[in-house]
């Protein structure tokens, strides 16, 4: 996709138009993007290979965790507006996009964890609500047996949500519906990498007068009409301004925003989510005006981070986008209506966490605060992915004792464990007793949050228990990984050589017999199979 500065000359090869002088938030493409989601369902995370693992992993779970269940302790102990809680009714937290559900796998394994370490947690009855507008994916996480424990304990259910439309949920497992009259208690919000592909418009300042950016949006070639979601990856968006008065959009609070913006910001252009607060306003109106929105995106959470500006960028992934978030007109917004907003102070803009509360004045949301700035606002998701990947980078081979603190700091992410394979493999083989024991610790720690997605794991895992020669663990996950990720020669070689070490030759053979048919003249299959004829062969 790409960009054309406003009054700038149309290109000199052949454009189709195919919408002329559109508010952003009515273009197109937003039509595309959501036609993509809708289409390609769970393998938007696998082979579109759409960016997810910053806010997928099991440290911002552990922090999402955490100031989820601070929310939930000051609306336990509060007096009205917040509270009392209804004891009958459970407290909801509904995840907005949940996508791969990746992240709702593991904000449920740390927040049950919370629960048993925490006692006053132990009162809480909680449902967790998956949700997402591609019924294909609602469909995907049904299929998985990893829900299906949370599914029979009660506090897991599935719902098909447009964020941007609907105005109830229908639980899949459980059949009720929440809306307004029938939700009793504050509701916790979840939306990470949302409001990055929800409509935005956009807005420039110009010596202290504010105007609306018009697109007009063109293809290389002409479109059919029921639009191919891979046209965004074919248009042109190209930009005209237009001055517009004080009233806006109808709703005052977002007037009383983009007033502010046209009075402090200097020459410059903003993104205006649009879509994410008209969500956002009917879920104010969905709890009562008592909820916690946590979300998590590249994006602004600091005004001076929006001056200068020029036209908006838009990211293409596959064949979907994304653009960035301006949680600090988010923010304003929630202060214009009497709630807090609290910021991450991180100037990384490829990973922003807010928390958006609302429901009683800030000093009642003192848990809440407190577990935001030590679990996001401390050592948070934006900083160990940043750690993670420069460790990957800078030290190769890392020392045992490195990525045993490395996995301890990540709350054991099974995919450090994937990534760093390799040296822990060869490492095993010479530790010392003790770090073999931390080690398969944090193996069997690591495993309990795999959530079976395009990485195989089960075959890593494999080779690092047969490095610490525990044969009959190492062909455990060897045969995890065939049940998950289908045949490789690989996987059946190494599980024949686990046989083989547990004293079960004619196995083995069988399996190396199994991974020549894959790969005929597999050189390390063949070798074994002659070792062990001849050694059966002298019996």
């Amino acid at each position: 996709m790409e960009q054309v500065g406003g009054g700038a000359p149309a290109p000199e090869s052949a454009e189709f138009v195919l919408e002329k002088s559109q508010r952003l938030s009515a273009s197109l493409i937003w039509r595309a993007q959501r036609d993509f989601y809708d289409r390609r369902g769970e393998q938007a995370w696998l082979s579109d290979r759409i960016p997810s693992y910053a806010t997928s992993n099991a440290l911002i779970a552990k922090s999402y965790a955490r100031v989820v269940s601070g929310f939930l302790r000051d609306c336990a102990r509060a007096s009205p507006p917040l509270g009392p809680l209804d004891p009958q009714a459970p407290l909801y937290i509904l995840e907005i996009a949940a996508g791969s559900g990746q992240f709702g796998f593991l904000f449920l394994k740390k927040l049950l964890a919370l629960q048993r370490e925490l006692p006053a947690l132990a009162h809480f009855s909680f449902r967790y609500v998956m949700t997402d507008l591609a019924p294909a994916n609602v469909d995907a996480w049904r299929s998985r047996d990893v829900f299906k424990p949370f599914l029979e304990a009660g506090v897991l259910d599935f719902a098909t949500f447009d964020l941007e439309r609907d105005q109830t949920i229908t639980l899949v497992h459980s059949g009720e519906t929440l809306s307004a009259d029938t939700l009793h208690n504050p509701l916790a919000l979840i939306a990470n990498y949302v409001f990055d592909s929800t409509a935005q418009d956009v807005f420039w300042v110009s010596e202290g007068e504010l105007k609306e950016g018009l697109v007009t949006t063109t293809s290389s070639r002409r479109e059919e009409t029921a639009l191919d979601p891979e046209v965004l990856k074919r248009v042109t968006t190209r930009y005209e301004q237009r001055p517009v008065g004080e009233e806006y959009y109808e709703d005052e609070a977002m007037n009383r925003v983009l007033a502010a913006y046209r009075t402090r910001l200097g020459n410059t252009s903003f993104l205006f989510p649009i879509g994410a607060l008209k969500g956002i306003r009917n879920l104010i109106r969905f709890s009562g005006g008592r909820l916690l929105l946590l979300s998590g995106d590249k994006g602004h959470t600091h005004e001076d981070e929006l001056n200068g500006r020029g036209d908006p960028q838009m990211t293409l992934h596959s064949a979907a986008f994304s653009m960035m978030v301006n949680y600090h007109a988010i923010g304003l917004y929630f202060r214009e209506r009497g709630g807090l907003a609290l910021h991450s102070s991180s100037r990384d803009k490829r990973l922003k966490v807010s928390a958006f509360l609302m429901g009683a004045p800030d000093s009642l949301f003192g848990e809440t605060q407190s577990a935001f700035h030590e679990a996001v606002d401390g050592f948070g998701a934006c900083e160990y992915c940043a750690l993670a990947a420069g460790i990957r980078k800078e030290l190769p081979a890392p020392s045992l004792d490195v990525l045993l603190a490395l996995f301890k700091l990540g709350e054991w992410d099974p995919y450090l464990i994937y990534h760093f394979a390799g040296p822990l493999a060869d490492q095993a083989k010479t530790a010392s007793e003790a770090a073999r024991r931390e080690l398969v610790k944090a193996l069997r720690q690591a495993w309990d949050l795999f959530y079976p997605m395009d990485k195989d794991l089960p075959f890593e895992m494999g080779r690092i228990y047969a490095g610490l020669d525990r044969h009959l663990d190492a062909l455990r996950f060897y045969l995890e990984s065939v049940k998950l990720y289908k045949d490789h020669p690989a996987t059946l070689f190494n599980a024949g050589l686990c046989l083989y070490s547990l004293h079960r030759p004619q196995e083995a053979l069988t399996l190396l017999e199994q991974a020549l048919e894959l790969r005929e003249g597999y050189a390390p299959a063949e070798e074994w199979r002659a070792r062990i004829q001849s050694e059966l062969a002298a019996r």
